[in-house]
């Protein structure tokens, strides 16, 4: 009798842990999924604002956005300053690397340029939102901090944003700027 009881307990228990394995397993495939319904989100936003015939005007700074967030990206992982617990390449994150940030800086570049006049805003704005996302990711566990904060991370999107804003004023009063303005006229 008390091995019979003994084999129903174990039983109920391994069935227990299973359910909860189970119930953590679809709960992380759920938080899993904000790489890819974020960055989706963001480009889905960037073809519907940013008109057809200008697009073609935001390449360099699309692409610009996306080597700078895969270089930052690869410094911190590589000075251990966080680390990617969700779904990554090589430690590296491509969802936020290809799919949020290129869209975001683009966005950023293409409400300045149309609203000039809440540029400081519009900044403000794309800065605090990263920084965040950033927190929910690290909040959901898709990120761990190591020698990285919440502080550290708003600062560097500071930096990071003023960069793409450097680039696209370098980008306008360079020569190349000829080849894009075809495309607005």
């Amino acid at each position: 009798m008390a091995t019979a009881l003994n084999k129903i307990l174990c039983c109920h228990a391994y069935l227990a842990a299973r359910r909860d394995r189970i119930r953590e397993t679809r709960a992380k495939v759920k938080v899993d999924m904000a790489y890819p319904l974020v960055g989706l989100m963001l480009w889905f936003l960037f073809f519907i604002i940013v008109p057809r015939q200008k697009w073609r005007r935001y390449y360099p700074t699309l692409l610009f956005t996306a080597l700078l967030a895969t270089v930052c990206d690869l410094l911190g992982v590589v000075y251990l300053q966080w680390e990617y617990i969700g779904p990554n390449t090589g430690g590296l994150s491509l969802w936020s690397d290809l799919g949020i940030a290129p869209p975001s800086g683009g966005l950023a570049v293409y409400l300045q340029n149309k609203y000039p006049r809440w540029a400081w805003l519009n900044w403000s704005f794309w800065i605090a939102a990263n920084a965040l996302g950033e927190r929910a990711f690290v909040e959901w566990g898709l990120i761990r901090y190591h020698y990285w904060n919440s502080l550290k991370a708003t600062l560097f999107y500071v930096f990071f944003f003023g960069l793409v804003y450097l680039q696209d004023q370098w980008f306008k009063q360079g020569k190349n700027v000829k080849l894009w303005e075809m495309d607005e006229e």
